[in-house]
């Protein structure tokens, strides 16, 4: 799945270049396109004993792009598990307020140090680095995540600290 995703990525990222995406909005169930995500990396998560939990119980529909919604969430929790040693916990929520609908996807990983938080979403200063298990990616995963967060209306931002973990957030109009 990892070499299927890091193609589709570089795909996306090359169409969103040229701007050639617009969304194509259709009612969303928020906590079923989540638990659906889980159960594609659950096997990837088993392998390293990860505990990675919905932490959101509320309904919640939004009208927005799925494809665009689910890439961005897929590589989160693609990331999260690259960088969440054995053992580890990722937990993914929602909430809304007013009209927008803010995401999390919150882990105890390695962290990212302070000097790297700026260049994340930069496609010309991103960098792939391997995860804790050497896993390998393009770089490109965050920058796309930018791209279609923008696309979508909203906006992306990280919190980390080295040696504690990484909580990447998102927000996007729930119509």
């Amino acid at each position: 799945m990892q070499s299927f995703d890091m193609m589709q990525n570089l795909f996306d990222w090359v169409t969103t270049q040229k701007g050639g995406l617009e969304p194509r909005k259709v009612e969303i169930d928020v906590s079923g396109l989540i638990q659906s995500i889980i159960k594609l990396f659950s096997s990837e998560a088993k392998k390293k004993n990860i505990d990675l939990s919905l932490k959101s119980e509320a309904e919640l529909k939004l009208f927005s792009d799925i494809d665009m919604l689910n890439t961005v969430l897929r590589n989160l929790v693609s990331n999260a598990l690259k960088f969440t040693k054995n053992d580890g916990e990722i937990k993914i929520s929602y909430s809304k307020q007013d009209n927008i609908v803010q995401f999390d996807v919150e882990d105890n990983g390695i962290g990212i140090p302070e000097e790297k938080l700026e260049a994340v979403f930069d496609a010309h200063r991103n960098r792939s680095t391997k995860g804790t298990n050497n896993e390998k990616g393009t770089g490109l995963g965050l920058v796309l995540c930018k791209e279609f967060t923008d696309i979508l209306g909203g906006k992306i931002w990280v919190k980390s600290t080295v040696g504690e973990g990484s909580c990447f957030s998102f927000s996007i109009p729930a119509e």
